[in-house]
């Protein structure tokens, strides 16, 4: 997952120097935070639909996640 988010953020960076817009790499880096920052940053590229279907944000014990 960290090594997706750091290649486009390359990708983004040579194409903000470009003037070269890129929503869709842009929007993949987001799911891609997303995911690492709910904890899935050491998972493959599979774990944004993990973070999607648990929600966004870091991972927080709930009282159903302690049985």
């Amino acid at each position: 997952m960290e090594i997706f988010i750091k290649y486009l953020g390359i990708v983004q960076g040579t194409a903000e120097a470009l003037r070269f817009p890129t929503p869709i790499a842009t929007q993949a880096r987001q799911m891609f935070m997303m995911a690492a920052s709910a904890g899935y940053g050491s998972e493959d590229d599979a774990a944004v639909v993990k973070a999607g279907v648990s929600g966004t944000g870091p991972k927080t014990e709930t009282k159903d996640s302690k049985k």
